[in-house]
């Protein structure tokens, strides 16, 4: 019989051995020049037989290489695996920028050596996953596209590449195909770093056991590839029943915490509107360390201080649980239809101080399309990524560090750029932060007034103002905030968000964070000043429960300067408490709706006073009757009120406690036109009434008919108002009257007392 082969199932030329040649063997020579090489033999017929029945058998992919200690990639190559496979070999891989370029280039690779469950096919794929093994980003990337990936397989089958690379390493096969352990320990090696990367859970295994592919089928491809991954499991030490009771665990955990927190975040909003009542009447007639004491004995009484407590306690609880569980939760959302207590955990630690918490969390859900598709509808980006910006600037603010603080900025915000509308331009965004708090405010107001995602980037403002503006040192940073305030669109949103960002992020802080965070905070009022405060509180008094919460807000935002004592010289908080202030006066006398009630607040109010420093019993009762207008009228700068220090409001308290009431007919307008023409300080107006006050027989009785007088003259200039004044005395009262007298006090006051003391260099304390 006569065998013909092909040339290319013919072996490569071999050294030939002539020990036992037969010289009559036919020899084909190769062209000269002289000497030729020795003639190869011809291959007997039996060896040649046996060559190509191997090379026919790999060929139809039935037959792996003998050498079991090759490694898989030599193995696959040598098994006659394509084209494409040898490249990736020889040139070790993709060379993309990232491990998922990578990771895609290199499975498009192997998809063309074959099925996934092939020899060749799942060879070339254990090749790159035991070639990059010291590379878990590229791993963890290779195991999630291979859960998604068919690799072009002709059937459509449901299972996935990782299911049938699973079976075909795993299961019982041919005996002409068998996959070594150092190949299974490869696959197990992957689905570890997949596991522990979170590109793969637990759960997904469990489901392939309990209900997953599989499972009730006759089909034996489906029965061998269960089979294979209960192997898998067995090695990876995982029972389905324990992760499902660990996961519904992990939820129901989480869900009895958020409804703990829920509860007593609820209670500190009742004492935080109780601690906005009290101050809002009084605050700003405090000096800043009357003030920090007030709400140190409000929150240390006993009534209060665990109230505080269980908040802190509470919050930290859930930022926990959703710390330590975080790949547990959001594989319960995927995978046992658990996304809506996750999502609303989510969206509560994302409008707190934990908000870092719930950013961080991004990064679980978006390593693969399922955790994606399981919260698709619940609008992350508005409800927990927005929400989360002031809080981390709130909290990154404090980082003196720039490299450090950018760092963390980005850590928190990058996982979100496959979560967010792809069109919000993350890197673009932080780039103008960065810039920002460099002192360049230009690229950060333009990205924040661009068009598109309005609350988005209301957020992305508050960020920006918290993080950039507030680490510029001294008047340049708070001229850089109020400029960028000045020209960002929805300023007063921006400005409540952070400023409530701002002051419950206080809330929480230890004593000497709590001092560095009131520097800051100090800064950030009195950049922002009163009018913003005003409008932005005013802006949301229409919300439902607005009075409520901004009651509750204006707590918090005293609240901060419980424990921070450094913010006691920097005065910053003053213009802010002052426009909220006159939000809550422009309600009108809302506060109060009985008797009973009006009692027991005066009686705390009348405590924490006590317990604040102010002895007096006539300068509490003063402040705890006041009308809140009357105290900004005496309080406010020029043009809005008389300017007076608290130190001597309350020496006013003390002596004319019925200046505080706010009778109608005590007008202060005039005597505030009065007060700006002449530049007079607080001080200087205090003093004006003591001299009109001592000559009256009865309390009020010069401070009213100057307010009077001065509000039936009619004048415009400082030029006028003496002459005016000196008129009126004369015309309209007798000589020798209390009312001349009182009169006369005040023109020689204006015309000679005030200029002397300023001539003699006396303390002058400017208008403020």
């Amino acid at each position: 019989m006569t065998f013909i082969f092909r040339k290319e199932f013919v072996s490569p030329p071999q050294t030939p051995d002539t020990s036992g040649a037969s010289e009559t063997e036919e020899a084909s020579a190769p062209p000269p020049p002289p000497p030729p090489p020795p003639p190869p033999e011809e291959e007997p017929l039996a060896d040649a037989f046996e060559e190509a029945s191997r090379m026919l058998l790999r060929a139809r992919n039935r037959l792996r290489p003998q050498d079991a200690g090759q490694d898989s990639f030599t193995a696959a190559r040598s098994d006659g695996a394509s084209a494409a496979t040898k490249t990736a070999q020889a040139t070790g891989g993709s060379t993309a920028a990232t491990p998922e370029a990578r990771a895609t280039e290199d499975i498009a690779r192997a998809k063309k050596a074959g099925a996934p469950d092939s020899p060749e096919g799942a060879r070339a794929i254990l090749a790159d996953l035991e070639r990059n093994k010291a590379d878990p980003a590229y791993v963890a990337a290779y195991v999630s596209q291979l859960k998604q990936n068919e690799l072009g397989d002709p059937l459509g089958v449901s299972s996935t590449a990782l299911d049938r690379l699973v079976k075909a390493v795993f299961a019982e096969s041919s005996a002409l195909v068998k996959f070594t352990d150092k190949e299974r320990n490869t696959v197990m090696g992957a689905l570890g770093t997949a596991r522990t990367q979170g590109t793969l859970h637990d759960v997904e295994i469990a489901n392939r056991l309990s209900k997953g592919k599989g499972s009730g089928s006759n089909d034996p491809a489906k029965i061998a590839e269960q089979a294979a991954w209960g192997k898998v499991a067995q090695r990876m030490g995982i029972d389905p029943a324990k992760v499902y009771a660990r996961l519904d665990k992990a939820v129901k955990d989480v869900g009895a915490a958020r409804a703990e927190l829920s509860q007593a975040q609820g209670a500190v909003q009742a004492l935080n509107e109780k601690l906005g009542e009290e101050l809002s009447t009084f605050g700003t007639a405090l000096t800043d360390e009357q003030r920090v004491a007030y709400i140190n004995a409000f929150r240390s009484d006993p009534a209060n201080k665990k109230v505080y407590a269980n908040e802190t306690a509470a919050l930290n609880k859930l930022a926990g649980l959703m710390t330590t569980n975080g790949s547990d939760l959001v594989a319960a959302a995927t995978y046992r239809g658990a996304s809506e207590p996750v999502a609303q955990a989510m969206r509560v630690l994302a409008d707190s101080p934990q908000a870092d918490v719930a950013l961080k969390l991004g990064q679980t859900i978006r390593a693969t399309p399922q955790t994606r598709a399981a919260f698709s509808s619940y609008d992350l980006q508005n409800t927990v990524f927005a929400p989360a910006l002031p809080h981390v600037g709130a909290k990154i603010a404090m980082t003196t560090d720039p490299k450090a603080a950018e760092a963390e900025l980005r850590s928190l915000v990058d996982p979100w750029k496959g979560l967010i509308d792809s069109q919000f331009d993350i890197n673009s965004g932080v780039s103008a932060i960065v810039e920002a708090r460099k002192g360049n405010t230009t690229a950060l107001t333009r990205f924040v007034n661009s068009p598109g995602f309005k609350n988005l980037k209301t957020a992305w403002a508050g960020l920006g103002a918290l993080y950039a503006f507030t680490a510029i040192p001294g008047a340049k940073g708070e001229a850089a905030l109020k400029s960028f305030l000045d020209t960002t669109k929805n300023s007063m949103d921006v400005t409540a968000g952070f400023l409530e960002a701002a002051s419950r992020r206080g809330r929480y802080l230890s004593a000497e964070s709590a001092s560095k965070f009131g520097q800051f905070a100090g800064r950030l009022g009195g950049a922002i000043g009163v009018a913003t405060g005003v409008l932005s509180f005013r802006s949301h008094l229409d919300a439902p429960e607005g009075r409520g919460k901004y009651l509750a807000l204006f707590g918090d935002t005293v609240g901060m300067l419980g424990s921070a004592v450094a913010v006691v010289s920097t005065g910053g908080w003053g213009p802010l408490m002052v426009g909220i202030g006159a939000g809550l006066a422009a309600l009108g006398d809302m506060l109060i709706n009985s008797q009973q009630r009006k009692a027991e607040l005066q009686a705390a109010q009348d405590k924490h006073l006590l317990a604040a420093g102010i002895k007096d019993p006539a300068v509490r009762k003063s402040l705890i009757n006041a009308d809140p207008q009357r105290i900004l009228e005496l309080t406010q700068g020029p043009g809005e009120g008389l300017g007076m220090s608290p130190e001597r409001l309350q020496l006013l308290a003390r002596k004319h406690g019925e200046l505080f009431s706010g009778d109608p007919a005590l007008r202060l307008e005039p005597l505030i036109s009065a007060r700006e023409m002449f530049g007079m300080s607080g001080e200087e107006i205090s003093t004006l009434f003591d001299r009109v006050e001592t000559l009256g027989s009865e309390p009020m009785d010069g401070i009213n008919l100057l307010t009077y007088t001065l509000g039936r003259l009619h004048f415009s200039r400082k030029e006028d108002l003496l002459p005016a004044l000196k008129n009126y005395l004369a015309e309209y009262t007798e000589p020798g009257s209390k009312d001349r007298k009182m009169l006369q006090a005040a023109v020689n006051y204006l015309e000679q007392e005030m200029p002397a003391e300023r001539n003699q260099g006396s303390q002058r304390v400017k208008p403020n």
